[in-house]
């Protein structure tokens, strides 16, 4: 994996203390430059062989714009995405958010990643109440024996027969 620095060049991650995957994501490829209320720019960090954006950054860079509209207990439960145009790798993308909808425990940004006026990618991410567990609704598995402990096929047959 490359990074791409300010200046357009390809260099290695850092490695070492704070130099790990997840902190280079967080802090170079995620990493979104406010420009207002709910307007940012990313930059781009890997260029494909195509010579088009890289789909996956532009999806995770949506999703960090509106996670950014929201307050922070607020946690993403579902992420719907399209791409509508290619990227352009020569110039940043602009990530414009859309206050959809503020409820009391969900809330929806709607969210366009923008290229030279036209969007390139359409998004909708809902945000929800962080909740203890998410599997609460679900019964409690009953106590059963375990498959060796049950009776064979025939000693099935046996005991019903009698």
């Amino acid at each position: 994996m490359a990074i791409r620095t300010e200046d357009g060049r390809l260099r290695a991650p850092a490695e070492g203390p704070g130099g790990d995957l997840r902190s280079v994501l967080v802090t170079s490829v995620l990493n979104l430059e406010p420009l207002d209320v709910d307007l940012f720019r990313g930059q781009h960090h890997w260029v494909p062989v195509t010579r088009r954006l890289f789909g996956g950054q532009i999806v995770g860079q949506a999703l960090v714009a509106a996670a950014r509209a929201v307050g922070a207990e607020l946690q993403a439960h579902s992420l719907h995405c399209y791409f509508v145009r290619a990227g352009d790798p020569t110039v940043p993308v602009l990530y414009q958010v859309e206050r959809t909808r503020t409820g009391r425990s969900f809330s929806v940004r709607s969210v366009k990643a923008v290229q030279h006026g036209q969007p390139i990618l359409i998004c909708q991410a809902s945000f929800q109440q962080a909740q203890p567990t998410p599997i609460q609704h679900q019964f409690h598995m009953p106590d059963v024996p375990l498959p060796e402990e049950l009776l064979t096929q025939e000693e099935l047959i046996q005991k019903y027969l009698r």
